[in-house]
């Protein structure tokens, strides 16, 4: 569970730094800042993912505590 949150933290800083970079480009250069906004948009689907899978695995682990 620590692992997945650990993938979706990283995976959230790096979408986010994308995301700045991109800002910084659109205006010299739209096709590249196109490209740093897909690439941000990526990886935080795969932060979703893995914050997803990290709920997961806590509420299985909850659910066996508690019986």
């Amino acid at each position: 569970m620590a692992k997945h949150h650990a993938a979706a933290v990283e995976l959230h800083m790096q979408a986010a730094q994308h995301m700045r970079h991109a800002v910084k480009l659109f205006d010299q250069d739209r096709s590249a800042a196109s490209h740093d906004a897909q690439l941000a948009l990526s990886l935080a689907l795969r932060a979703l993912s893995h914050g997803n899978e990290a709920a997961r695995l806590f509420v299985k682990l909850a659910a066996s505590g508690a019986s």
